[in-house]
């Protein structure tokens, strides 16, 4: 735009300074610019020109390849670097842990090695020291003298034996005599010492007894709060708790005793019966040894169910299934034996199968009520375990109550009737402390080691026991006319019959010691 365009106007002046006016002019021919039409015309590219572009082009592909490959290449070759740096550390790492843990266990052995031969010393330094207590002791011990005495006398007597029947040289040889009679005092002195260590070597090995607020609820008995036994110790300290006072032990040692009489017995009895070859003096065996059977499983149960919860369960599971043998036992020598023929002739067809019914219900409803005590033990023992025992038991003794009540005035005063009528009476007074906790609900706090119900039945049990086997013996003496007539050839049968009944009882009671397990897995988890 030219100058000439332009005109400029000088306003009035204002008192913030002078103002002016532009004007425009109109626009010119000679200011409009000239453009092109089209745009110019580009310089033709030869063939060989493109071919070189391409060739440049590629060549600047491969250049930018082999930089990438040549990068990852590189990369790779770090990523090895330091993997193998990773797996050398790692290497060092184990190693140097593997080093420190070898030599802290060996140095871990090393002071138990010196702890153990410092104890050992201590135990012999001890030892010695008890030696010497004893050696002073035994100077001074009025048994000891006695001791002496006895074995001199023994000695003597002893070579007194040899030169009777060697007759010769030592007769005249006091020196042979002084040297047997020194040696037969020493054996005897030993022999003493190692009785009089017996009670402690067999005495409880760790804690006294607990207050049932110390044992799982399991293990308590109604209104017997202490006298337990701890749980979970090893089985040596619960058989050394056979000398040790704790609420079981009159339990533990009534059975025992029994057990180890009807042993006596037994063998007393072999002398006189021929059971072997005696047909009709199997059902007098099968009671016998179901007595010792329960009396057994009986001290074992009180004697070791405080182990645990499931060995509490299991020892008592034994006990019931020795509680069904001795059942059936009662039974059969009750029906071999004892039965008059007028009740035989009335009972033959059902006894004996309902005999083994009973008593593999007795079994299972004991050990269901055992496995379910924590839910109504009161009613589920009554109806599990008392009704099916009180059945099976009035179904045993029925030969021998109707025998009792039909006998003549003249035959009343049979020995073996004699003891069937104790044998029934101790039952009676047995089941009734079994079913009620008498003297300990009237003696709270009295009754936690002596005098509980469960003693009382122990006992009374057992003097119906053996006043069984005497009048069953009696019987199996007295009665052979009659019952050899009635049985014939059936004792291999009753025999068949005792194993079918002992085979349910035992799966019955393992089966129920699987559920206890399981249960307990269940409660642990």
């Amino acid at each position: 735009m030219a100058t000439s365009d332009i005109q400029v106007k000088e306003l009035e002046k204002r008192a913030s300074g002078q103002a002016f006016e532009l004007i425009l002019g109109p626009r010119s021919k000679e200011a409009t610019p000239e453009f092109p039409l089209s745009p110019p015309k580009k310089r033709d590219v030869s063939l060989e020109e493109i071919q070189k572009k391409l060739e440049a082009a590629e060549e600047r592909r491969k250049s930018h390849e082999a930089e990438v490959l040549k990068q990852l290449a590189e990369k790779r070759e770090h990523e090895k670097e330091v993997l193998q740096k990773a797996i050398e550390e790692n290497n060092n790492f184990s190693k140097m842990a593997e080093e420190k843990l070898t030599h802290k266990m060996e140095a871990n052995k090393e002071n138990r090695e010196a702890q153990m031969a410092a104890k050992l010393e201590r135990l012999r330094e001890k030892d010695k020291h008890i030696e010497e207590v004893r050696k002073n002791k035994e100077g001074k011990d009025p048994a000891r003298l006695l001791l002496g005495l006895v074995a001199s006398t023994v000695s003597a007597l002893f070579v007194k034996g040899i030169c009777g029947k060697a007759g010769c040289f030592v007769q005249r040889d006091p020196e042979f005599i002084r040297i047997m009679a020194t040696v037969v005092t020493e054996k005897l002195s030993r022999l003493v010492f190692n009785v009089r260590q017996l009670p402690q070597l067999l005495g409880p090995l760790s804690p006294s007894t607990v207050s049932s607020s110390e044992v799982p609820k399991v293990f308590w008995k109604p209104y017997i709060h202490t006298g337990y036994r701890p749980v979970r110790q090893t089985w040596r300290y619960y058989f050394s708790t056979l000398f040790q006072q704790h609420n079981e032990a009159i339990n533990v040692w009534t059975h025992l005793v029994a057990a180890l009489v009807l042993l006596l017995r037994f063998q007393q009895l072999s002398h006189r019966v021929d059971f072997g070859q005696d047909l009709h003096a199997r059902p007098l065996l099968i009671i016998i040894v179901a007595s010792i059977t329960y009396l057994t499983f009986s001290t074992l149960a009180h004697l070791l169910q405080a182990k645990s919860e499931f060995w509490h369960y299991s020892f008592f599971f034994m006990d019931y299934v020795g509680v069904a043998v001795y059942q059936y036992g009662s039974a059969l020598s009750h029906y071999y034996y004892a039965i008059e023929p007028s009740w035989h002739e009335t009972v033959k067809g059902f006894y004996m199968p309902l005999a083994v019914l009973l008593a593999w219900l007795s079994c299972a409803g004991s050990c269901y009520a055992k496995y379910r005590s924590h839910q109504s033990p009161r009613l589920l023992s009554l109806l599990c375990q008392e009704l099916p025992s009180g059945l099976a038991y009035a179904l045993d003794i029925s030969p021998v109550l109707h025998r009792i009540f039909t006998a003549p005035p003249a035959r009343r005063a049979d020995p073996a009737l004699l003891y069937h009528k104790c044998q029934v009476l101790f039952f009676l007074i047995g089941a009734f402390f079994f079913s009620h906790p008498y003297p300990e609900k009237w003696l709270p706090g009295k009754c936690h080691f002596f005098g509980q119900s469960h003693q009382i039945f122990h006992v009374c049990l057992v003097l119906c026991t053996l006043a069984q086997i005497e009048a069953v013996l009696l019987d199996y003496e007295s009665r052979r006319h009659i019952y050899s007539a009635l049985q014939g050839d059936l004792a291999h049968n009753f025999s068949v019959l005792c194993l079918f009944t002992v085979t349910c009882s035992v799966l019955t009671a393992a089966y129920m010691a699987r559920r206890v397990k399981n249960k307990l897995s269940i409660k642990e988890e």
